[in-house]
């Protein structure tokens, strides 16, 4: 019994990669296993699979450690009434922290208090820096660097952002909602089945600064709300994404997969 996970799926029209998955993984698999609606959807109709071959299982997450350590804002020579956006990743083009950074010069002017972290190391470090630069933003975007206290962190944000251009179904927003953290998000891949938007967090197009913008503003100018977005969020991520719920229906799966093989022989 042979099953492949697809985790973060991102069609490029080339015809090798159409090659391998449709005619040498997917014919040699069992069944795929999207983890999102949008995967599963691209994978079957631009790809070609059957969709009997594909299911969708979400992702999950255990509840998050306690911080070894308190963080205080002023640990990070933030003021107390700072407004935070926090953002966590791995530093690369997917992530478009560009329109991040880009996002928060539209913002300085109606929030001259705000401050952006981006915690997390990769090869975009050294444009992002630049930009920041170039943006005169070096007070307001700051690049942490790789963490090892991102429980602790999380706690300092106001509100989380994914800008990537495009996910699987990313741990970190999940992560976020764990956090009781508002998330703001571009509307790509699995991230409309994890934040309900207008809900638990907002959606927005990807690539698109003056957007990200406008929905960040709203939040950053509502407390209550994002206090409320908050609680929906991690009521929601401990109903629908916890690890023991991914865990059994990829325990039902296998199970299902093996009566049906076992059958047959």
């Amino acid at each position: 019994m042979v099953v492949a996970h697809e985790h973060t799926w991102s069609f490029d029209g080339g015809a090798v990669r159409r090659l391998l998955d449709r005619g040498v993984i997917a014919r040699r698999c069992d069944i795929v296993v999207a983890v999102s609606r949008e995967d599963r959807r691209r994978m079957i109709s631009m790809e070609g699979l059957k969709p009997e071959d594909v299911v969708y299982i979400p992702n999950g997450i255990p509840p998050l450690p306690l911080p070894e350590e308190e963080l205080r804002r002023t640990d990070l020579d933030l003021e107390e009434d700072d407004l935070v956006i926090g953002t966590v990743g791995v530093l690369r083009e997917q992530k478009a922290l560009d329109v991040l950074v880009k996002a928060a010069a539209l913002l300085g002017g109606e929030f001259p208090s705000l401050r952006v972290l981006i915690v997390g190391t990769g090869g975009q470090h050294r444009a992002l820096e630049h930009l920041i630069n170039e943006l005169g933003l070096q007070r307001t975007v700051r690049l942490l660097g790789p963490r090892t206290d991102v429980p602790a962190l999380l706690r300092i944000f106001d509100l989380a952002v994914c800008s990537s251009n495009f996910e699987g179904s990313p741990l970190t927003v999940l992560e976020y909602m764990e956090a009781g953290l508002p998330v703001v998000s571009t509307r790509v891949g699995g991230v409309p089945d994890l934040v309900e938007d207008g809900v638990t967090g907002l959606l927005v197009d990807p690539g698109d600064p003056a957007a990200l913008a406008g929905a960040l503003s709203g939040l950053l100018g509502d407390r209550e709300r994002r206090a409320e977005m908050g609680i929906k969020g991690r009521e929601r991520r401990r109903s629908e994404f916890d690890i023991d719920v991914t865990v059994e229906r990829i325990e039902q799966l296998y199970e299902e997969l093996y009566r049906g093989k076992r059958g047959r022989r």
